[in-house]
């Protein structure tokens, strides 16, 4: 009876699970508060017609038989095509997510955990700004920027002058292989020396 109970509450959860969108929820959302603004917009209107509300309740009541069949045939399309597009979504975000060097998930996904983390940093230093002034809540920002950027460009440079270095001893390795070439022997050339 319990392995009922478990197996019915996991296939109600799958079954939820595929109702509901993956990436394109929000389109979803703004479409239902879309429609209600319409809705409110429509009702405030009709209560503000005045001495023409009896002519256009004549014409609700038509556009409604007319088109009512229409509605109930159709109903579920744009959700359904809605589901469909947000399947062909998440296919290509799992075959891109197979194609997409390691790298560029670190960078995407820190990117990701800045934007998610941007609120918190705006009320830490909205408070910062409170407790201590504008002048010095700026000051010490910019201290803090600027020792990132110099960590981060420091060790972007070391990255640099690493693939600079083996560039060149390739280099050097393969002119130094080259019959018509005469072998220095210096191990590097002039330009990489100064460079690096």
């Amino acid at each position: 009876m319990a392995e009922n109970d478990v197996n019915m509450q996991q296939q109600l959860d799958k079954e939820e699970e595929e109702r509901r969108l993956k990436y394109l929820q929000f389109v979803q959302v703004a479409a239902v508060h879309a429609v209600l603004t319409f809705t409110n917009l429509y009702i405030y209107a009709k209560d503000k017609t005045g001495p023409l509300k009896p002519g256009v309740e004549t014409v609700e009541g038509t556009v409604k038989s007319v088109v009512g069949p229409v509605y109930d045939k159709f109903r579920d399309v744009p959700i359904e095509f809605l589901k469909f597009v947000d399947r062909k979504v998440d296919e290509s975000v799992t075959n891109m997510d197979n194609h997409v060097p390691p790298l560029v998930k670190q960078v995407s996904s820190r990117a990701l955990l800045a934007a998610q983390n941007a609120p918190v940093a705006a009320r830490a230093v909205a408070s910062e700004v409170q407790r201590a002034g504008v002048k010095e809540t700026a000051s010490e920002l910019a201290k803090k920027c600027l020792l990132q950027v110099r960590a981060y460009s420091q060790g972007a440079l070391l990255q640099v002058r690493a693939k600079g270095r083996t560039s060149c001893r390739l280099c050097l390795a393969q002119a130094q292989s080259a019959p018509t070439l005469p072998s220095s022997g210096s191990g590097g050339c002039a330009n990489c020396r100064l460079l690096f």
